[in-house]
């Protein structure tokens, strides 16, 4: 499953060059509190660009949605278009209030319970920076996260890699 969302990830960036991929929180899931001070992924954002699954035809959704969601999908998700060096536009800013907060912390059962850690999207962020990529403010969707054109290939980076970045920032309190 988390192969078929690294190829739709792929295959969006084929069809959708111009698009880019959508990072961010999701505001309809349990785990994000929607408000003004906060946005992020919702059902506008769903609409205009539609969404990608591990079951999703080529060529279609830039967000990630999939019914058998896991940590590991949203990682596949972010290495396909990082490899495939697509770009990345942030549904949500880069604000402490959007990186770290309560958040489940089991990604993996989806339990009620809650505690103060690292949300999807700060995983997200620790991922394309360890990939090279820079952020920047754009005119017209907030910011963007681009690969620079001098920057090594991301291909390398595995999900080893991801997983250790990961940690480390965990670990650190980053």
């Amino acid at each position: 499953m988390a192969f078929n969302v690294y190829k739709a990830a792929q295959w969006a960036m084929e069809s959708h060059k111009d698009k880019g991929l959508i990072a961010g929180n999701r505001l309809d899931q349990d785990e994000v509190i929607a408000t003004e001070k906060i946005p992020g992924i919702d059902a506008e954002v769903i609409k205009n660009f539609r969404t990608m699954s591990e079951a999703t035809e080529r060529g279609v959704g830039q967000v990630l949605d999939s019914s058998k969601w896991t940590i590991l999908v949203n990682d596949a998700w972010l290495l396909g278009g990082a490899h495939y060096i697509a770009q990345f536009f942030l549904a949500s800013p880069r604000t402490s209030e959007n990186l770290c907060r309560t958040v489940r912390p089991d990604w993996f059962k989806k339990t009620r319970q809650f505690r103060p850690g690292f949300t999807v999207f700060s995983r997200e962020l620790i991922g394309l920076t360890e990939c090279g990529y820079k952020f920047e403010g754009h005119r017209t969707t907030g910011e963007i996260a681009y690969l620079p054109q001098k920057a090594g290939h991301p291909g390398s980076f595995t999900f080893v890699d991801y997983q250790t970045k990961v940690n480390q920032y965990t670990q650190s309190d980053q």
